[in-house]
């Protein structure tokens, strides 16, 4: 049938025997290939071919779907962050568990989606250049949770001392997750509990040097339970 994106480049149907699903399903399941497969190499030595035979899906329906490999690429980093994203959104609660909740989503999400994990990290889709927006996309997530913790402490402006603070305990959740994830010589918790304890020394180290960060950590100490206080809070409200 003129038209279909399920016919083959040439014309011809797809092979018998292949799935029928929605457009929604195809998609993703296009994404998805996408992603696994730059988990292990980069951009430049993939081929829509590649993808087309990982995903179960025709040349043509890629093109269909997305028109060029460039929006391919950017199409699968996106929604793997928005996936991310979605994982992080903390449920109204102290803001010592909003943290500590949107952190178990993060391992959460980088334990059952390996494949996408790596490759968002890794920077596999980057095509280079200035119009590099795959790694603009990735900026994106990384500020988001950013303003997920001072939003979730009450710091409504962050300040530079703030913001660079946390960039780098961002980055530095990135190395430990993806160690995790290749070496498995630590635990879940092992992890959870790192990540956490290392945004709070962070944070007491930027709180030094910021009034208002002091005093939202003040505020948190006070409203938490003293049986559920991490132990770096612990040692600020004894300060």
């Amino acid at each position: 049938m003129p038209g279909d994106p399920d016919a083959a480049g040439d014309g011809r149907r797809q092979p018998a025997g292949r799935r029928r699903l929605s457009v929604g399903q195809r998609r993703r399941e296009i994404l998805a290939a996408t992603l696994r497969l730059l988990s292990s190499r980069p951009a430049s030595q993939l081929s829509i071919d590649d993808i087309a035979e990982a995903a179960g899906a025709s040349r043509a329906l890629i093109y269909h779907y997305f028109h060029t490999k460039e929006a391919l690429y950017i199409a699968a980093v996106r929604s793997a962050c928005d996936d991310l994203k979605s994982r992080l959104r903390p449920p109204p609660a102290h803001p010592f568990e909003q943290v500590r909740l949107a952190g178990q989503g993060y391992l959460d999400f980088a334990e059952e989606n390996k494949a996408e994990f790596v490759a968002l990290l890794r920077g596999s889709a980057r095509a280079g250049g200035e119009a590099d927006e795959p790694a603009l996309i990735m900026e994106e997530l990384r500020q988001h949770i950013i303003d997920l913790v001072t939003s979730s402490l009450g710091v409504a402006n962050p300040s530079p001392v703030v913001r660079a603070s946390l960039r780098g305990w961002v980055a530095m959740m990135e190395v430990i997750s993806l160690d995790w994830l290749e070496r498995r010589n630590l635990t879940r918790d092992q992890v959870r509990r790192l990540l956490a304890n290392q945004l709070g020394a962070v944070l007491v180290a930027a709180a030094a040097d910021d009034e208002d960060l002091s005093r939202a950590f003040a505020r948190a100490v006070a409203t938490a339970d003293p049986d559920r206080l991490p132990l770096w809070a612990r040692g600020v409200g004894a300060a």
